[in-house]
């Protein structure tokens, strides 16, 4: 009885991610172009303030979101090539 259990949620772990695998929307990239945008201005505002530390973390910030635009762009691509 057990092992029956224990293998049916074994199957069910390693089926679900591919289950649950969220589809890109819209509004979820126009939601990261938005954060990049704010990304680029929080960044030129350090160093129009000669801010040096913040302008590093801003830099830092904004490569971060341009990856997860970049990502998501290319996923909702996909979504709708097939």
């Amino acid at each position: 009885m057990n092992r029956k259990l224990l293998s049916a949620l074994i199957v069910l772990g390693l089926a679900l991610p591919g289950a649950a695998q969220a589809r890109v929307t819209p509004a979820e990239l126009h939601r990261d172009a938005a954060q990049v945008h704010h990304e680029k201005r929080e960044l030129a505002r350090a160093k129009a303030h000669h801010n040096h530390r913040k302008a590093r973390h801003e830099r830092r910030e904004l490569h971060r979101a341009k990856h997860e635009l970049h990502r998501d762009a290319r996923a909702y691509a996909n979504q709708h090539r097939r």
